[in-house]
């Protein structure tokens, strides 16, 4: 099982966890139906190249294929 962790590492003396996040679905049968299964390649999309005004984080999930979008608001 594999998951993301949110944490803000900006000051490696005062490093802050703020969230865990799991989307798979352990109710599903297959890859089409279990959520995210398998995060492996990650991408930060800056707040000033985004047009909400918040940066994103990118997540390609190896094993059921998709692309899943977090903004990320700050609060």
């Amino acid at each position: 099982m594999k998951s993301n962790n949110a944490v803000d590492i900006n000051k490696l003396e005062n490093v802050k966890f703020y969230d865990y996040i799991n989307l798979r679905d352990f109710a599903g049968t297959d890859t089409s139906t279990s959520g995210d299964l398998a995060p492996e390649g990650l991408c930060l999309v800056e707040a000033k190249d985004n047009p909400t005004g918040n940066p994103l984080l990118l997540v390609a999930n190896e094993v059921s294929g998709n692309v899943r979008v977090f903004e990320i608001s700050g609060k």
